[in-house]
């Protein structure tokens, strides 16, 4: 993430796949629009399923069972009418208020986990011999591509940076002080002081959120864990009784989070629609009619698939360990890769005064110090940890892809 920040930064783009075109060229945009489109996508097809997972049994312990309490009504009539409308708006920053209720929904469903599977590890019954500190088991590694489908947040992390003001600070904003949109990516690599502020301060945004959401992660897995070491359940919700209030709370706030959730998701798959367009077209959209027609059509488009499936279990891995792989890892290698190459290039062609073959004389002699200047040039490409750092993540997008299409074809041996 703060590596997309900092080409972002270097670049000027607004999107994702504007910036993978601008530093990787056409094909690989037009791959990136592709990814862009099909990662959030699936995600919002996730959110549906689980607001009718949420919302239901409250509205059947509420109300009984009816015709509008049904798993289909309660997907199509929630989303409608709270969903729909929050994926108009063109700009993250108008869902910044959905954005916060959304981390107080997160807040009290941990809350709720963590107090209740507290009451169950104190209480005078509970036994500690099913609890292993250590868990060696291949199954492990088939949890990691859903793990990367749940961190996909670099979709719009190129929007956030366009978006944030010059001098961000992470608590208490200062007030009355607009931003002034690319004031310091006019020039390619030459950010200024404005442009450092603005960095360090998104890198300070991408430690805080990451870290923030490591701790709520690992407060729910380990109460969750400890409270139901043999029987946890995939949804640890699932685990409590129905009947308990406060995990209907939990419920209610797990449908919220989704709520908000997927109009945050849907707004790179729009760019990543426009970028598409522009690239295959030449035709720059963006109207009135497209930002009524577009939400309409992605929203009936998962809408119709979340009514058909009920599991997504299988496709969520595969989405996560293919396409977000290519996001999370594969694409900010490449950038790595490709902006040693460009450096090594500009070195070439406008070498340092001390590479110079000052005291030798004659064709030969510029000859010779001109393949010495490349054979050095060459081994300091090799050297570069820029270079080795975009392959080292560019091998775990592979591996993490294997891993995802061989775990859905064989299932891996359980514990």
């Amino acid at each position: 993430m703060c590596l997309l920040a900092r080409y972002a930064q270097k670049t000027g783009c607004s999107t994702y796949s504007s910036l993978v075109d601008r530093m990787l060229g056409r094909g690989a945009s037009l791959a990136m629009c592709l990814v862009m489109f099909l990662y959030p996508f699936g995600s919002c097809i996730a959110y549906l399923v689980i607001i009718g997972d949420s919302f239901q049994p409250l509205l059947l312990a509420a109300f009984g069972s009816a015709w509008w309490t049904g798993r289909s009504a309660v997907i199509a009539g929630v989303s409608l009418t709270c969903v729909l409308p929050l994926c108009f708006p063109t700009r993250l920053g108008a869902l910044k208020a959905v954005s916060s209720a959304c981390v107080s929904g997160l807040m009290v469903v941990v809350g709720a986990v963590v107090y209740r599977s507290v009451q169950i590890v104190l209480a005078p019954d509970y036994s500690w011999a099913s609890v292993r500190a250590f868990n060696p088991s291949p199954s492990f590694l088939s949890a990691l591509p859903l793990i990367i489908f749940a961190f996909h947040c670099h979709t719009n992390l190129v929007s956030i940076w366009d978006e944030l003001e010059d001098r961000p600070r992470l608590f208490f904003p200062a007030a009355g002080s607009p931003r002034k949109p690319h004031s310091d990516a006019q020039v390619a690599g030459q950010p200024g002081v404005r442009g450092s502020r603005k960095l360090a301060g998104m890198t300070h945004v991408v430690a805080a959120g990451v870290s923030i959401t490591g701790l709520f992660y690992t407060l729910v897995a380990l109460a969750g864990y400890l409270a139901f070491p043999v029987t946890a359940r995939s949804n640890i919700i699932l685990n409590f009784s129905q009947h308990d209030w406060l995990m209907q709370a939990a419920r209610a706030c797990i449908g919220l989070i989704q709520i908000c959730a997927y109009p945050v998701n849907h707004h790179p798959a729009r760019g990543a629609v426009l970028d598409f367009v522009r690239h295959t077209t030449g035709a720059n959209l963006g109207g009135a009619v497209f930002h009524v027609i577009e939400p309409l059509l992605f929203y009936g488009a998962t809408l119709t698939v979340a009514l058909a499936c009920s599991d997504l279990g299988v496709i969520l891995s595969l989405v996560g360990g293919t396409c977000g792989s290519m996001l999370i890892f594969l694409m900010p290698g490449a950038l790595l890769v490709q902006d040693a190459l460009d450096q090594q290039r500009t070195e070439q062609q406008h070498p340092l005064p001390l590479q110079e073959p000052l005291l030798l004389e004659g064709g030969a002699a510029a000859e010779d110090g001109e393949s010495g200047c490349t054979q050095q040039q060459g081994r300091s490409l090799w050297c570069s940890m820029q270079l080795w750092a975009g392959v080292g993540l560019m091998t775990i997008s592979a591996c993490v892809a294997a891993l995802a299409v061989g775990s859905a074809l064989h299932s891996l041996p359980p514990t």
